[in-house]
């Protein structure tokens, strides 16, 4: 699961995403518009993924959404443009939001299940350690090999971290107590 959590969260393009848009054509005007799109495709889908990720397969939640960010890295890797990056960041705001209330929920129905919740914080350990990571990473291999190659290496770590979720076990959530 950490292994997972780690891949997902090694944005490679991150660090360098303002010389990815202007790669496609886009502006710096562009990069702030699309985030905005982002944040409000987010927020829109709080509440429909979060009622989703609560009534079924945690496991399954976390799995479409490394599927969509595949997607996502497969899709710019091979098409270019305002409107194939504008698609990928609205793709990316719902496979983010699965991500994050997907994790959450199965790690600690997992760890509760274990009776291990003390170990609930590794979780934020590896998803910070791979933010980090990416950070340094990302900028040198754009600039020693391009945007191509960091999309196919994500595109591998995404694969890798698919194939991570597939091996864990489906955890029914926990039911609250009264």
């Amino acid at each position: 699961f950490n292994i997972a959590v780690f891949l997902r969260a090694m944005l490679l393009l991150n660090p360098v995403i303002l010389l990815f848009y202007n790669e496609n054509g886009l502006s710096v005007q562009d990069l702030f518009f699309f985030q905005g799109v982002f944040y409000l495709v987010s927020i829109l889908m709080e509440i429909p993924i979060g009622y989703l990720s609560d009534n079924t397969s945690r496991r399954k939640i976390l799995i479409m959404s490394f599927l969509i960010f595949l997607f996502i890295t497969v899709l710019w890797l091979f098409f270019k443009g305002y409107y194939v990056i504008l698609i990928g960041e609205i793709l990316f705001a719902i496979s983010k939001v699965m991500t994050d209330n997907a994790y959450s929920g199965y790690l600690y129905d997992y760890l509760e299940n274990k009776n291990m919740v003390k170990y609930w914080g590794y979780m934020n350990f590896y998803s910070s350690t791979a933010t980090s990571l990416a950070a340094l990473i990302g900028t040198y291999l754009y600039q020693h090999y391009g945007s191509h190659f960091i999309l196919v290496m994500e595109t591998a770590l995404i694969s890798i971290g698919i194939l991570f979720l597939i091996m864990l076990p489906d955890i029914n959530p926990l039911t609250l107590k009264n």
